[in-house]
């Protein structure tokens, strides 16, 4: 019974909730803003990185390569995106799963 409480009160200790209202705030290449959710430096978290970006029009991110999958969910508008050398137009409601 020790053990299972112990596990539960460390468990509890380590969930945590982060609103996007109050979420660090980030200026990003070409007038883009992102707002961190959840890394490292926030919550803690070593193996995901869950922010909200948002890119103005004509906007642009720079082609990269995360260390970590990446996955992205468009909540409005909509652009082009560059995965592997292949294009691909994206728009609301679509999900996007970048490997690492």
């Amino acid at each position: 019974m020790i053990a299972i409480l112990i596990f539960i009160l460390s468990f509890a200790c380590w969930a945590q909730v982060q609103s996007l209202d109050t979420a660090p705030r980030k200026k990003h290449v070409k007038g883009a803003e992102i707002r961190i959710l959840s890394d490292s430096k926030t919550l803690g978290s070593q193996k995901a990185f869950i922010g909200h970006l948002t890119i103005p029009a004509n906007g642009k991110v720079p082609l990269h390569q995360d260390a970590t999958e990446e996955s992205l969910f468009v909540l409005e508008g909509g652009g082009t995106i560059w995965i592997d050398g292949k294009k691909s137009k994206i728009s609301k409601n679509d999900l996007v799963f970048m490997p690492a």
